[in-house]
């Protein structure tokens, strides 16, 4: 192999080499940035899921105060 193709190969494995390092950076941010979006999506669910739950506390205690309302007018013979 003669020098020239050499070097050839060499500055080539080298360009290859600081591509893969830039590759692995952008890898590095876009983990770092779905990350941080899937923290964002996590905590969004962790507010809908207290919706949900506060929701149903709630529409228990309508049904309750619904058979209270019910209870009082039969007791008082109202229709």
């Amino acid at each position: 192999m003669d020098k020239n193709t050499e070097n050839a190969i060499v500055n080539a494995l080298g360009d290859i080499h600081v591509t893969l390092d830039y590759m692995k950076n952008d890898l590095s941010d876009v983990k770092k940035s779905f990350n941080v979006f899937a923290g964002k999506v996590l905590d969004k669910l962790d507010t809908l899921d207290g919706k949900v739950t506060e929701a149903i506390g709630l529409k228990k205690e309508i049904e309750k105060h619904s058979l209270d309302i019910e209870a009082i007018k039969k007791h008082l013979n109202i229709h």
